[in-house]
């Protein structure tokens, strides 16, 4: 029984240290990690590289959809960052 109880103690402790260690939310640093994905893969024509990188653009959506002003910060950011990438600038302005 005293086994059971620290092995469990222990789980109690690691999840609450796990836990607490995700941090805050940084849109400008999660659309930079987006464009240099997305760029690398662009420059390199690696398709399973970019449908990687939509999903992490898809859990970044999904992380700040209730965020307005993460949002905002999340989308103008990577239009700065995409302005740096030959292969997405190009692109960019294409479409604006």
């Amino acid at each position: 029984m005293k086994k059971l109880t620290t092995l469990f103690g222990l789980l109690f402790c690691a999840s609450i240290v796990l836990t607490s260690c995700g941090g805050s939310a940084d849109p400008e640093a999660d659309a930079k990690k987006y464009v240099d994905c997305m760029c690398d893969a662009a420059e390199n024509m690696d398709q399973d590289a970019i449908v990687k990188c939509t999903e992490t653009s898809a859990e970044h959506i999904e992380k700040y959809k209730d965020n307005e002003d993460d949002m905002k910060t999340y989308t103008e950011a990577v239009m700065k960052a995409a302005k740096d990438c030959d292969v997405m600038g190009g692109m960019m302005k294409d479409l604006f």
